[in-house]
């Protein structure tokens, strides 16, 4: 988890990148796993993407993947992204990643689809 550093709360990323307007002067993104680090580089403004999937059980919300992404094709929505997977403990990268259809990066989960990208900053 991530702090400001001023008040000690969670860095939201709609609250405090999206709607901030900081989402277009995202120069690098990170995604720090305990299998190990990845890094996109990001040149085109409002094309940077963060996201978390899970489940909603019984006992609460679980979080199953962590995921960090760029466009690359403004018009298809494809790109690239790094998917840190909770249940595998496995870090996975998609080379064909698609914001309007973003799909299943192992067998057995449910693909994540169409995001909502006004909520995750991109702009195509």
């Amino acid at each position: 988890m991530t702090y400001n550093g001023k008040n000690k709360r969670p860095i939201l990323w709609l609250e405090d990148v999206v709607a901030s307007g900081d989402a277009a002067r995202i120069a690098e993104l990170w995604i720090c796993t305990p299998k190990g680090d990845a890094a996109l580089r990001i040149i085109e403004p409002y094309s940077a993407y963060q996201f978390q999937a899970g489940v909603l059980t019984l006992e609460g919300r679980q979080t199953t993947a962590q995921i960090i992404g760029r466009v690359d094709d403004k018009a298809s929505g494809r790109g690239v992204a790094f998917i840190w997977d909770v249940i595998t403990q496995q870090l996975y990268r998609d080379e064909s990643a698609n914001v309007m259809a973003f799909a299943a990066w192992r067998p057995g989960i449910v693909p994540p689809g169409a995001l909502a990208l006004p909520v995750i900053g991109v702009r195509l």
